[in-house]
């Protein structure tokens, strides 16, 4: 459908291209061209960023499912160095989208990359390393569950006049989300580790 609109954007007729677009949106997979499209003409500045924010919520949250797909991949396959360096990665470009350090909906997510790093140094005989990354998870944790909030508004660049709540299977809270990630490795030297760290040990 998107090859019609662009034809009609070559024939010069936006608003055409706009209608077509918005027409055909099912789950918002043109919320990028929309947004894009309309902030392009210029004229509706407001509207594009409402299309913008629910895509770039959209992407945030496909980037972490394809995070967790790799990562699952090089752990399986003991690529231990190729997983950190993706997981450092995504943890930086994540931090971005944080508005003045204020807790989001990013953090449960980071906080399962932290684990994963966590147990990826373990294997690579790093403890120190291991043991910061679950220090990180734990402030996490505990900047999360003081006051947790969900709502798509708290990231930056969101800024949109309809009003999303996200929901996560990583668990009720950030705490339980930190376990569940922990258990789900598999790893006793990395549940221990955890125990030394939870304790402040």
């Amino acid at each position: 459908m998107s090859d019609i609109a662009n034809a009609w954007s070559c024939l010069g007729d936006e608003e055409k291209m706009l209608d077509i677009l918005k027409k055909n949106n099912p789950r918002g997979i043109n919320n990028d061209l929309i947004g894009f499209s309309l902030a392009d003409n210029g004229s509706r500045l407001e509207e594009a960023v409402n299309y913008l924010s629910a895509a770039l919520v959209d992407k945030l949250a496909a980037l972490v499912r394809i995070v967790m797909g790799y990562v699952n991949v090089y752990f399986r396959r003991e690529d231990y160095v190729s997983g950190k360096s993706l997981l450092g990665l995504a943890l930086d470009f994540l931090a971005g989208f944080k508005e003045n350090g204020q807790s989001s909906l990013l953090d449960k997510p980071c906080i399962d990359f932290y684990v994963c790093l966590a147990f990826a140094d373990l294997e690579l005989g790093r403890r120190d390393e291991a043991r910061a990354s679950l220090l990180a998870a734990k402030k996490l944790v505990e900047e999360f569950d003081a006051a947790p909030d969900y709502s798509v508004n708290r990231l930056r660049y969101v800024k949109t006049d309809k009003f999303y709540i996200t929901y996560d299977n990583l668990g009720k809270t950030a705490a339980d989300s930190l376990i569940k990630a922990i258990n789900d490795m598999d790893s006793k030297a990395l549940a221990e580790l955890w125990k030394e760290v939870e304790h402040g040990e």
